[in-house]
């Protein structure tokens, strides 16, 4: 299962970079399909992102945490991720909370960083997992 969930999560990480190449990272709303496709795309990467770190601290019968930042957080405290690369992804929780539950539209400036930095960091996201899952 955890090896699908990455592949996944990879696939993912492909189609987003498809899309972010042939739309403006400035205009993002030129291609309103397009714009829907990354939203979609970040949203089910991040909750990949999330269901990979529920499966290991399953696995290794740690204490469930309560939310999505704090499942993420375990992985710091694990040491499957560096604790300040864990703080960093935290963040994807509520990026995902914003988006399926639209507490507020999106700022495409948000939409933005994540497409960049959040893709970077998803990409290391799965190299430490697999890293962790080697060792």
């Amino acid at each position: 299962m955890l090896t699908k969930k990455i592949a996944d999560l990879q696939k993912n990480i492909l189609l987003l970079e498809q899309i972010k190449a042939e739309i403006s990272i400035d205009n993002l709303h030129e291609d309103e399909v397009k714009y829907w496709a990354i939203e979609r795309g970040l949203q089910l990467s991040v909750e990949i992102v999330i269901d990979i770190a529920n499966i290991l601290i399953s696995a290794n019968d740690w204490e469930t945490p309560d939310t999505y930042r704090e499942t993420l957080l375990k992985l710091g405290e694990k040491e499957i991720v560096p604790k300040a690369f864990a703080e960093k992804i935290s963040g994807m929780a509520h990026f995902r909370n914003i988006l399926v539950h639209d507490y507020l539209e999106m700022d495409e400036n948000i939409l933005k960083e994540v497409l960049t930095v959040g893709i970077a960091d998803i990409v290391k996201y799965i190299d430490y997992v697999n890293r962790y899952l080697k060792s």
